[in-house]
């Protein structure tokens, strides 16, 4: 702790994590709320090379699987929601460069894995070769995929580089790390709530929740009409009971069991939208 606070840089790192932690809760709970999936996936993700892997027989949306151990294990592009990720942003160490005419090939490491990545000279002009040299810290943005290498058995990753260029200050790579723990945790929380609202789905179809005419609820109405009881019974600001929020609905004429509601109150807590001020109550967070 020392040698960090005598360093030059102290501030702006401290100014850096504190903006990064503050900012979390509101730039996640936009893209939970608006579920701008495809958004988030078509710009270039700040992450580490080992982020962009995900076991082929992983069955938690993008969480590591226990068989990832195996050494025969394959491996395919992360996935947000069930969909891949496109872009990404890496940086790393230039290991060796191999030219193919117009064309060059960088192996880059990032200290978690390594990556193929392939630039191409535009306009029929070749590859400058001494504008990346050999050992030199680079800033790669481009699209990413999975190859098998039949001659290492393994699957590669690979780059097609838009953006190749070298970090222009030591800080660069410890701020990209930084975003990468966001990202990466950003990744987790959509994926953890697409896993959850799939469950209650289920939840809701196994229970057959009926309005008081006989007609199915649609999850997203029964949820907001959850959160509009628990505000108008939340007269004292201490919370409102599971009991009162179950009779509430049944006094409406939703026909729906505890299991149903227990799941959808659990549901709203993940995302943020409720807390427990004491055990059985519940309370809006805003």
């Amino acid at each position: 702790m020392r040698i960090i606070d005598r360093s030059p840089y102290f501030p702006f790192i401290s100014f850096h994590f504190h903006v990064m932690i503050k900012m979390e809760p509101l730039e996640i709970s936009e893209i939970l709320d608006n579920f701008s999936i495809e958004a988030f996936l078509n710009s270039a993700l700040r992450l580490r090379l080992s982020d962009l892997l995900q076991a082929t027989n992983d069955e938690l949306l993008g969480e590591e699987s226990e068989e990832q151990e195996s050494v025969s294990q394959q491996f395919k592009i992360r996935e947000i929601a069930n969909r891949p990720i496109k872009k990404a942003c890496i940086v790393g160490t230039v290991v060796s460069i191999e030219n193919f005419g117009n064309d060059v090939v960088f192996y880059i490491d990032d200290g978690t894995e390594r990556a193929l990545v392939r630039q191409t000279s535009k306009n029929d002009q070749p590859w400058q070769k001494n504008t990346i040299t050999q050992w030199q810290a680079v800033k790669v943005i481009g699209n990413i995929s999975i190859q098998h290498n039949p001659l290492s058995e393994t699957d590669d990753i690979v780059i097609d580089a838009e953006i190749i260029r070298p970090l222009e200050t030591d800080m660069e790579e410890f701020v990209h790390r930084l975003d990468a723990v966001r990202t990466r945790f950003t990744i987790k929380k959509i994926n953890e709530r697409q896993r959850l609202q799939a469950k209650t789905e289920q939840q809701l179809k196994t229970t057959n929740i009926t309005d008081r005419n006989g007609n199915p609820v649609v999850l997203d109405d029964l949820i907001e009409i959850v959160k509009e009881i628990i505000r108008n019974l939340d007269i004292n600001q201490r919370g409102t009971s599971f009991d009162e929020i179950l009779e509430e609905l049944t006094n409406q004429g939703y026909q729906i069991t505890e299991e149903a509601l227990d799941e959808i109150i659990l549901d709203l807590m993940d995302r943020g939208e409720l807390f427990e001020p004491r055990a059985g109550y519940y309370q809006l967070v805003y």
